[in-house]
């Protein structure tokens, strides 16, 4: 069973990254009345336990950001947009965060990026779908998950991992 580790700036810290965002978006829609962007750093853990400490240790400066495990850090938005990986892309963020995990737990446990969008906005899901694939990601090598906040309460973690379904012959 996989974990997923959402990191972001505490309310009171300017989210700069979250405000380039708005304003990329804001240039590519302008019909859009959007009043807010938040951006997320999301690590999924591939191990079936994991320790609270090791996760604010590795990935969160406690000082500017907050943390949860397995629970989202925060519900006010509209829209919810995830953009990580596609199986095979190489992840380097999520290779520091691999081992930075493993500096301190002495494990070799897979982890693995991406990046959520907390977008405030009246819209509905189409038109959050196109800001995912024509604003936050490249769809050649990125997946998008567009979630409303109800959905956002339980999101399941999603596991890069290539899977190959044919035996290979040479």
């Amino acid at each position: 069973m996989a974990h997923r580790v959402e990191v972001g700036p505490k309310p009171q810290v300017f989210d700069a990254r979250g405000e380039r965002v708005k304003r990329q978006i804001r240039h590519a829609f302008p019909d859009i009345a959007l009043d807010n962007v938040h951006c997320l750093d999301i690590y999924t853990i591939d191990t079936p336990e994991i320790d609270a400490g090791w996760c604010a240790e590795a990935f969160c400066d406690p000082v500017i950001q907050d943390i949860a495990l397995d629970a989202p850090l925060s519900c006010a938005f509209d829209w919810y947009i995830e953009v990580g990986y596609k199986p095979g892309v190489t992840d380097n963020v999520g290779h520091s965060a691999q081992y930075a995990l493993e500096l301190i737990s002495g494990r070799t446990i897979p982890v693995y990026s991406a990046r959520a969008y907390l977008i405030t906005a009246a819209i509905d899901r189409g038109a959050a779908e196109n800001i995912a694939t024509e604003c936050l990601a490249n769809t050649l090598i990125q997946n998008c998950r567009v979630f409303s906040p109800t959905e956002a309460a339980a999101i399941p973690p999603y596991v890069p991992k290539v899977k190959d379904l044919k035996e290979p012959a040479v």
